[in-house]
């Protein structure tokens, strides 16, 4: 038993943090229901977060090529985000409040945008913050490159305070500044 909580031999991959993953994806989901608490949203929303990004950045093996990449990111993220996204739009056409058609909740759920039915924006996010990870580590952790990703991290901070964060789909406002747990 203590083996399988430390690796899963079978497919390689760690138990506890999968388990963590799934916690804190659980808890962000729970926070954007209208029964919870908001002092619980505002107060822990941010460390549920912050350590989806950190584990999914801490178990990151660097693929052999681009394209690997985008099969398994896809695979891991894209597609169970599709899954849920559809299990959201079903709950919301059939409890929700909002007088939304069942089209706009579609686009809305493919769209992402903040205060749009964004509850899964982080899992979409998550996958286009892989993509120039990826380029960052495949050239070298160099000081050139911890440079650039800090100048971008504080424009995507400026971005989000000053500038309308409603505008880009994906958490595009926030992919960047997710690269820095990783």
């Amino acid at each position: 038993m203590a083996k399988i909580m430390i690796k899963n031999t079978v497919n390689n991959r760690i138990t506890w943090i999968d388990i963590a993953k799934g916690i804190c994806i659980f808890l962000v989901i729970i926070s954007h229901f209208d029964l919870c608490p908001p002092s619980f949203r505002n107060f822990f929303l941010p460390f549920f977060l912050t350590g989806f990004f950190l584990l999914s950045g801490y178990v990151y093996k660097k693929p052999k090529c681009f394209k690997k990449l985008m099969l398994i990111k896809t695979k891991t993220i894209l597609i169970p985000w599709l899954f849920f996204s559809v299990i959201d739009i079903i709950q919301l056409t059939l409890f929700g409040n909002e007088n939304i058609s069942f089209l706009q909740r579609i686009g809305y759920a493919l769209l992402q945008i903040k205060g749009l039915n964004e509850t899964l924006w982080f899992l979409p996010c998550l996958f286009i913050s892989f993509i120039p990870f990826y380029f960052f580590t495949k050239s070298g952790i160099t000081k050139k490159n911890f440079f650039i990703q800090f100048v971008l991290c504080t424009l995507s901070v400026l971005y989000i305070i000053y500038m309308n964060p409603r505008l880009l789909p994906w958490g595009g406002e926030n992919f960047i500044t997710s690269m820095a747990f990783k």
